[in-house]
């Protein structure tokens, strides 16, 4: 959580004597969507983790998975029963109320959501995977957001350019360097290096080092 409010625009209004701070995408839906990622990933795949991507106009969780045969991206967003992959693990949520009631995580995102008036989020299958994507409002559509909050997230540079712009100050850094540096998973690092093409490893292991070439 502490990524997205790092990351995503905020906004504010002042309640009585005290300002509240608002995420574009409510803090509420985002929540629940990385509990559901805990609560159903498949932990057997060692090789895959929870992956959290911000891009312009989009927020997307990645989680090792499937959705159950009584569920799919159509009829997720109806009224449904729990069918946890974890029992064990939703019992821990529950216990320690992460979790609300079982089969409810869908329905508290979508009710989020509709009060703040945001896009609900779409699910979908790929592969292995299921993707949560939650689109981002437009910029500048907030209107109660503060100066320095809006600067502070217009400047900054897209993942793909601080990624670039760490291996040209560094050559022999790490995928796993580039992902605590910018608090994001290995797995999104690579999945992103895979799409610059102007990026590559020669070499192999850590004898190895990237080579940026010119874009055009």
């Amino acid at each position: 959580m502490a990524f997205f409010f790092k990351h995503l625009s905020i906004s504010g209004k002042i309640v009585g004597f005290t300002r509240e701070e608002k995420l574009e995408i409510p803090a509420e839906a985002l929540r629940e969507a990385l509990t559901n990622a805990l609560c159903h990933r498949f932990f057997h795949n060692t090789s895959s983790s929870v992956g959290i991507a911000i891009y312009d106009d989009r927020i997307e969780f990645e989680n090792s998975g499937h959705l159950p045969p009584q569920i799919t991206p159509e009829n997720i967003l109806q009224p449904h029963i729990s069918y946890p992959y974890n029992p064990l693990i939703a019992n821990v949520l529950y216990s320690t109320t992460y979790i609300e009631n079982w089969g409810s995580g869908v329905k508290r995102i979508m009710e989020a959501c509709q009060k703040r008036g945001v896009a609900a989020p779409t699910w979908t299958v790929n592969g292995g995977f299921i993707v949560v994507t939650f689109m981002r409002p437009a910029k500048g559509g907030t209107q109660d957001v503060t100066q320095d909050v809006t600067q502070g997230v217009t400047q900054e540079y897209t993942l793909d350019e601080k990624i670039e712009k760490a291996i040209k100050d560094n050559l022999n850094i790490t995928t796993e360097e580039l992902a605590k540096q910018f608090g994001v998973t290995s797995m999104t690092i690579k999945r992103h290096l895979a799409k610059m093409p102007n990026i590559r490893y020669v070499g192999s292991g850590y004898s190895g080092h990237w080579e940026v070439l010119d874009k055009e």
